[in-house]
C-alpha cells in the first residue's frame, strides 16, 4: 500500500508546481468528495482532488508480496450547467485539461527523482495511465486519472 501522508504531500506540493491549482484535497469516498466541493466557491477552484488508493495484493507466499496501488485523482471546475453555455463548456475543458496534462508530464519526470516522498513513483506504471472527461460529476467538469503504482507490501 502507498503510505497515505507521502500521497498527500505529493499531491498537496503538485498545487506549487503547477501553474493554474487553486489548491488540493485528499478524500477517502464519492461522499466526502461532495461535501467538500459543496462548502467551496467557484472562485476556490479549479482544484486537485486524489481519492485515498485501493490496493490489491498478490502474494505467492509470505515473503513475495506486491501490491498495486489504484489511484485517481481529478482536476476539477465548479459548474453551474444551467448557466454553461457551450463556449464556457469547452473554456473549463481546456483549462482543466491544460493543468492535467501538467500534472501527468510532472508524474512521468518524478519517477526517476528517488528523492520525492519516499520513491512515491518509482514503480508506477506510466502504460497504464487512463484519463477521463468528467462532465457535471458533484457539481463539476473537468478530467479524471487513474494509474496504478507497485509497491512492496507493508
Amino acid at each position: 500500500m502507498i503510505r497515505v501522508r507521502d500521497y498527500n504531500n505529493y499531491f498537496e506540493q503538485m498545487c506549487t508546481w503547477i501553474q493554474g491549482l487553486k489548491g488540493f484535497v485528499l478524500v477517502s469516498s464519492e461522499a466526502q468528495f461532495g461535501e467538500y466541493i459543496r462548502q467551496k466557491s467557484s472562485s476556490d477552484f479549479p482544484l486537485l482532488i486524489a481519492l485515498i488508493p485501493s490496493a490489491d495484493s498478490i502474494a505467492h507466499d509470505p515473503d513475495n508480496i506486491l501490491e498495486t496501488a489504484n489511484c485517481l485523482i481529478y482536476v476539477m471546475k465548479k459548474v453551474e450547467s444551467s448557466d454553461q453555455t457551450a463556449d464556457s463548456f469547452l473554456d473549463t475543458m481546456e483549462e482543466t485539461q491544460q493543468i492535467m496534462q501538467a500534472i501527468k508530464e510532472r508524474m512521468r519526470a518524478d519517477r526517476g527523482r528517488h528523492e520525492i516522498f519516499s520513491h512515491l513513483l518509482e514503480r508506477i506504471d506510466l502504460s497504464r495511465m487512463h484519463t477521463d472527461p468528467e462532465y457535471n460529476y458533484l457539481g463539476c467538469n473537468g478530467w479524471s486519472l487513474s494509474f496504478l503504482i507497485s509497491t512492496p507490501g507493508y
